[in-house]
Parts: C-alpha cells; structure tokens; sequence
C-alpha cells in the first residue's frame, strides 16, 4: 500500500500541472480514479467479471494492489508472493516521480 500510495500521490501531483484550471484537474481526477478503481477490482471482485477484464486489470496500478492484497488476505500467500507487485508498483511510482520532477511548474 505504501508503493502505491507513492504512485497515487505523484500521479495526482502530475495531473495537478498537466491541467489548466482546478476545475479541470479535479474533473479529470474524479473520472480517472473511478475509472481505474472499476477497472482494477476495487469496486468489485475482480473475479466476477469476463476474462478479458481480469486481464486488463493486470495493466493497472489499481490491478496490481488489488491482486496483492487479495492474495494476502483471502488467499494467505506469503509476503513473497506479492514481490512482483510491489517491485511493479514501486518502479511506477519511481517513474512517476521522474515525470514530476521534470514536469513541475512553480507558481
């Protein structure tokens, strides 16, 4: 969660700069995260849907939290199986806040 907390904050940071006016970046904020939110398994057990969907999930960010945390929680793997998960969500977030810190505007 921590990974991913990382990721959520500088991607909401680079959203922040990319819009022109706040109603703009808070529009497109709350269109993005429900839509990644349904897209990746939050709203729902991912479980339940078509195939194809379970798959998008794993291309997600939301997808991989999700995956992780279900395999700890309802299935009781080990920490060690959800490494790639947080390898994954942790290498985003790094490159996310690459993009930020090149992409920053001060005001």
């Amino acid at each position: 969660l921590l990974a991913y907390a990382a990721l959520a904050a500088a991607a909401g940071m680079i959203l922040g700069n990319l819009g022109k006016t706040e109603g703009q970046v808070i529009g497109l904020g709350v269109i993005l995260s429900n839509v990644l939110a349904m897209a990746g398994g939050c709203w729902w057990p991912i479980e339940i849907t078509p195939l194809w969907a379970q798959k998008l999930s794993l291309f997600l960010p939301t997808g991989w939290a999700m995956d992780a945390m279900h395999k700890l929680v309802s299935f009781g793997d080990s920490p060690m199986a959800v490494l790639p998960h947080f390898t994954a969500l942790a290498l985003a977030a790094l490159a996310a806040g690459y993009i930020l810190t090149r992409s920053f505007r001060f005001q």
